[in-house]
């Protein structure tokens, strides 16, 4: 089915679906560099909507702690792989210097909490709730006690297991919270790695069998 040009996209529907696709992929834990270049783009223009509407970024709050001579810096370093990975205009033939995949962590955290600033919580997809939920329940030291998400994490045990598996355990599992969700809701996730669609599964085998026969 051809579809025509769309006049109706807006930021909103860009971040819900660029955070959308790339905390998927970070929990299939898949493609460091796209989940980066996603999730720093939609923290990019949330970062934008809470300054347009007078509102205090998180990424405001972290650089408020650090000593004003040294912000510029900060900020050049935080965003110092995202603008390596979206241009070459100046840096065609170097190397990036650093990028640790463990920061994708913060950067999908970061755009979590802007989006809830930028936007209405009552149309946050769940996937941003769900990230927010799992990124608490694994980085517990710095969540405030008096939150009422506090109690629950803390005195659950289907958390306090989750926070005795390994990091790549406590991925898969979110993965797995994921596809159930995505399959009670009937919707297809973003990313084919969460995916259990048959007809998926068949036009690849019977790819992968026409391949074979001329190879």
């Amino acid at each position: 089915m051809v579809i025509g040009a769309r006049t109706d996209i807006t930021k909103q529907e860009v971040v819900s679906q660029e955070l959308a696709t790339a905390i998927v992929l970070f929990f299939c834990d898949d493609d460091a560099i796209s989940i980066h270049v996603l999730a720093s783009a939609a923290s990019q223009i949330l970062y934008d909507v809470c300054k347009h509407k007078g509102l205090t970024s998180v990424r405001d709050i972290w650089r408020d702690y650090v000593v004003e001579e040294h912000q510029k810096d900060w900020v050049n370093l935080m965003r110092q792989a995202f603008e390596y990975f979206k241009h070459a205009k100046k840096d065609a033939f170097t190397e990036l210097e650093r990028f640790d995949p463990r920061s994708n962590e913060w950067v999908l955290f970061n755009a979590c909490v802007d989006y809830r600033s930028a936007y209405s919580m009552e149309k946050e997809p769940f996937v941003n709730s769900s990230y927010l939920t799992w990124f608490f329940a694994t980085h517990e030291y710095i969540m405030r006690k008096d939150r009422p998400l506090a109690e629950i994490i803390t005195t659950s045990q289907l958390f306090k297991e989750l926070r005795e598996k390994s990091p790549e355990e406590q991925r898969q599992w979110m993965a797995e919270m994921l596809r159930r969700t995505y399959e009670h809701l009937d919707q297809r996730p973003p990313v084919t790695g969460l995916r259990t669609d048959p007809l998926d599964i068949g036009l690849v085998d019977s790819t992968v069998r026409r391949i074979i026969e001329y190879t």
